[in-house]
Parts: structure tokens; sequence; C-alpha cells
């Protein structure tokens, strides 16, 4: 009896590994059946070999995997994003008041963050994208405000496609489509201030063998802001020679612009230096305050750097007051002077007296003119060890020539 049910067992045992294994073996068909179906399907729709396929594909890097564990939605409050409305694409996809749809199986959650915001992203990828296919909010999700905001990154594989952007069916677009190259990250603003119960909808068009991925991130509505930008946001003088209290070799003037990046008015206030050598430094050609700059609007000024003694390494900051920055803006200036050594630069000038370009010597010399006109060379040396003064008479130049290029005078 024992005997009897223990080869019974085994039977049982070994009736059920078979069928396991032959049930893998036919997974295991099918999955290979599904691959070259796929290929034949996509070869027809994108009218490329299938080794052509093949050969992309293995040039694939692997998708970034789920972190381990569940996966926490980080959206947080509207008021630690500073916006009324946020969606990050971190809890379930598609969230909650978002619609995935179109012909295909994308777009889909990428474990990436290459639009710019923070793992993960929503990814139109190539291989599963089909023309149509998008991602849009239902009625009733965005809050009747003034600006939407996005962060996208597309990246392109050859041809023409079409990325777009519509909030209530009207194309609302940032980028000019088709879309014909690469366009990398950034963050966009759409001023939505004249829709009702707005939808924003983010639809592909075209071949998707023409696509890498488009990558989306980061969707807020909020108020209208204004943004701040200054360009360049810090700035180091060339070095300035004085000769017995007066500046001989001055430095030009760094200018600087501010611009509005935002959809509401940016108001400067004030703009000046402050620091021990803000007297180094001038604020100049900046006009009355306050100023409203508008929406896209810019202004320039000048930093001017004239120091009172040498030698010396001054600093300051410029600071800009505005309507934005809960704190002062502050941006670092820098600029050194060194002192030319005093010459008999009166009474032994360095005197250069050409007669060109008439000289008949020239023409019954042979040479080139640049030889022979190069008569006079000076001694080299670093800036703070030689004074020259030119005197120039009649109708003549000078060409100095230097470690760091030619200037005419």
């Amino acid at each position: 009896m024992r005997k009897s049910l223990f080869f019974s067992l085994v039977l049982a045992l070994v009736f059920g590994i078979s069928t396991l294994y032959a049930q893998q073996d036919v997974q295991n068909q099918n999955a290979q059946n599904k691959s070259d179906s796929w290929l034949e399907e996509k070869s027809d729709t994108w009218g490329v070999s299938k080794a052509k396929i093949q050969e992309r594909l293995e040039q694939e890097e692997p998708p970034a995997t789920k972190p381990q564990g569940d996966l926490t939605d980080r959206n947080g409050s509207s008021e630690d994003r500073n916006a009324d409305y946020f969606e990050d694409f971190s809890g379930d996809f598609p969230p909650e008041g978002w619609l995935v749809g179109g012909p295909g199986d994308a777009p889909v959650q990428a474990f990436s963050s290459e639009a710019g915001g923070e793992s993960p992203e929503v990814e139109f990828d190539w291989l599963d994208l089909e023309d149509g296919d998008y991602i849009e909010s239902e009625p009733g999700t965005l809050p009747e405000l003034d600006v939407l905001e996005f962060k996208s990154l597309i990246d392109h594989y050859g041809g023409d496609i079409t990325c777009k952007v519509t909030v209530n069916g009207d194309d609302v677009t940032p980028w000019s489509n088709p879309v014909t190259g690469d366009m990398p990250a950034e963050t966009y603003q759409i001023d939505i201030s004249g829709y009702s119960n707005p939808t924003v909808h983010f639809e592909f068009n075209g071949d998707s063998w023409n696509i890498n991925d488009w990558k989306i991130d980061d969707v807020a509505v909020m108020e209208a802001n204004p943004i701040f930008s200054m360009n360049p946001e810090s700035y180091d003088f060339p070095e300035v020679g004085m000769l017995d209290g007066d500046i001989m070799s001055p430095a030009e003037n760094g200018e600087f612009t501010i611009t509005n990046e935002g959809l509401a008015d940016l108001v400067i206030n004030d703009i000046y230096m402050f620091s021990e050598d803000d007297d180094q430094f001038n604020v100049e050609n900046s006009g009355s305050f306050p100023n409203t700059l508008g929406p896209g609007e810019s202004m320039t000024f000048d930093v001017s750097f004239d120091p009172t003694t040498c030698p010396g390494d001054f600093s300051s900051l410029l600071v800009v007051e505005d309507n934005v920055a809960r704190e002062t803006r502050t941006f670092p200036i820098t600029g050194s002077s060194y002192c030319i050594p005093e010459g008999d630069i009166v009474e032994h000038p360095f005197v250069i007296d050409q007669d060109w370009p008439n000289n008949p010597d020239y023409e019954e010399s042979g040479l080139s003119f640049d030889d022979f006109y190069n008569d006079y060379e000076l001694v080299s040396g670093i800036k703070s060890d030689i004074v020259y003064e030119f005197t120039v008479n009649k109708q003549s130049y000078v060409n100095l020539t230097s470690n760091g290029g030619e200037e005419d005078f």
C-alpha cells in the first residue's frame, strides 16, 4: 500500500514537472512568435527591414526599473510647490484625473528624470508608440488660473514628427512643429488665463520610427508670476593700470541684462553696489526707478570699474531689488588694479616717423609691406615692466602685436 502510494506520488510529481515544462515551452514559443509578429508589423509600418529594427533594438539602453518598495506620490501641497495644482506622475499611472489614449500602448510611466524633474515621468517611447497616442487631463482636474507650466524633452531620431500641446483643443505648443531635431529639457509656461475649465492634452503624431522618446513631467497650474533672469550673474573686470593716481588703461564697462521670463509684471525698484569697495564700482545707464518690465521685456545697464588706488583687488555686490524676491538679489563683481612704473617718457619718447604709404624706397626694396615697415620691435616684458609712448608724425599708424592679438592705433 505504501509502495503504491509512493509510486503514485512520484508519477504525479513527474507528470506535474513535465506539464510545467511543456507549458513553459509553449509560453516561450508564444513569446517568440509575438516577437516575430511584432517585427513583421513594425517593419510594414515603418518601411524598414526587420534587421534594421533588430539592430536599433540592440542599441537601446535597458529601461530604468521601478524602485524597490511602494511607489510614493511626491506631490505634496500646492504651497510646497508654489502652484495651485501640481502633478509629477510619481503615484499611480495614469494619475487620478488623467487619461491615456490612442491606438498604441504609449505613453507610459518611465523611471527616469530626463525632462528636468525627478523620477518618474511620462514617456512616449518609439517602441510601442503610434500616431495619435496621447495623455490628457480630464475636465475638472485643472483649476481655472493663469499659467500652465510643464517640463519637456524630445529625443529626436530622424525625419519629421509632431509633438503637440493643446488646451481645450487649441494648439498652444511652445515649440515649432514639425520637430526635426532634439529639443533639450526645458520648463515651459503657457498663458491659459482665458480658458474656462481647462484641459491639457499632449499628443504624438507621425512615424514613431523618427523619435526615440518624448518625456514630460511636473505639470502645474498657478497664478501668473514674474520670473527674474539676470545675464551675466557675475562679472570680473580685466586688470586696470594706474599711474600717479590716474587710470591709464581703463576697463570697458560690464553690461548686464535683466529679463522678465514670466507672465506678470516684474518691477525693478533699485540697483546699486554694496560693500566696503563699493566706491570702486558704479552702476550706470540704469534709468529711473521703479522700472516695470512686462512679460518678455528686458532692461540693460552698465557697471563701471574705476579704482582709486593701486595695486589692489576689489570686490563688491551688485544688488537688485524687485517685487519677486523675498530676499535681496546679489551678484558678485570683482576687479583689480596694478601700478604702472614711472618712466622718463617725456624726454625720451619712442618716436615712430614713417612716411607711408608713399615711400618710394618701399617699391624699390622688393620687400613685403610687413617686412619693410616692421622697423621697430619692442622689447619683450610683462606689462608692469615697460612703459612706451608712441609719437606718430605724418600719416602713419602703429600696429601693436602681443600674445593677446593685434590692435591698430
